[in-house]
């Protein structure tokens, strides 16, 4: 027979999923959505007990709502064990397909409790309350990062990380693909767009300017071999045009990343 009191915490480990700035650096590695637990068993004489036992785990919430839960084999050594939780039956978080993650959103509540059922007994007397670890306070610490944030991404974007999307005009986004961003202010207006990547001058934005060329007071008539000596030239003349008329680039030296935006 299992002691129902006999439960005592010896480590919990409560993990937050956020993204931490570190040395003023965004990192996106995802936190593991997983709880280290090590707990005491002993049967009703509190002799510690030895064998592989089927536990339950549950974490509440305030209301005393069970919000997530795992049943699995626990090794038990001398009245010790340890467990991840959320690691699935095999108690390994690196076997993929038998997880069973922990959401993020169960830590919303600050007073979030566990509660733990072996062999189908009632479950044990007090719950354990969850309290923060290192890690979890220093996610405290950063200012959570709200909806609609644009950073750039150095990585693929196959591997956007979740809860963020490719600024490309889908999912609330916009379309920031082959675009300079240019701060708002008074001269630009939020979400105004604008610019081009290749531009053709036209004549009013050349600079003002000048050509030379010769000219003299008589010339042959076309076709002609007499001398016209008389009259006004046509000081109106203008040169050749030369030049192709295509568009130029317009584009500093630049290095191409993604923006993504927080959902």
């Amino acid at each position: 027979m299992v002691s129902k009191n006999s439960l005592k915490t010896f480590t919990i480990l409560s993990v937050f999923v956020a993204i931490l700035f570190l040395t003023s650096t965004l990192s996106f590695a995802e936190v593991p959505k997983f709880i280290n637990y090590q707990g005491k068993l002993t049967d009703k004489s509190d002799i510690p007990l030895t064998g592989t036992y089927t536990m339950t785990f549950c974490i509440y919430d305030s209301s005393n709502t069970c919000k997530w839960t795992e049943t699995k084999p626990v090794a038990v050594k001398k009245g010790i064990y340890n467990v991840i939780l959320g690691s699935g039956p095999d108690n390994d978080p690196d076997t993929e397909g038998d997880n069973v993650p922990i959401p993020a959103s169960i830590f919303n509540d600050s007073r979030t409790r566990l509660g733990v059922t072996v062999e189908g007994d009632s479950e044990m007397t007090p719950q354990t309350r969850l309290t923060s670890v290192p890690y979890a306070m220093t996610a405290e610490n950063v200012v959570s990062i709200p909806r609609g944030v644009i950073v750039m991404w150095s990585g693929s974007i196959a591997s956007i990380p979740s809860g963020w999307a490719l600024c490309d005009g889908a999912n609330g986004t916009p379309d920031l693909r082959d675009r300079f961003i240019v701060g708002a202010g008074n001269s630009y207006s939020v979400s105004a767009t604008g610019g081009e990547a290749m531009h053709t001058l036209t004549i009013a934005e050349m600079p003002p300017h000048t050509h030379s060329y010769r000219w003299w007071n008589a010339w042959y008539f076309s076709g002609s071999s007499e001398l016209a000596a008389k009259g006004s030239y046509d000081d109106n003349a203008q040169t050749g045009s030369t030049g192709g008329g295509q568009p130029h680039n317009n584009l500093p030296p630049y290095y191409a990343l993604a923006y993504i935006m927080k959902l």
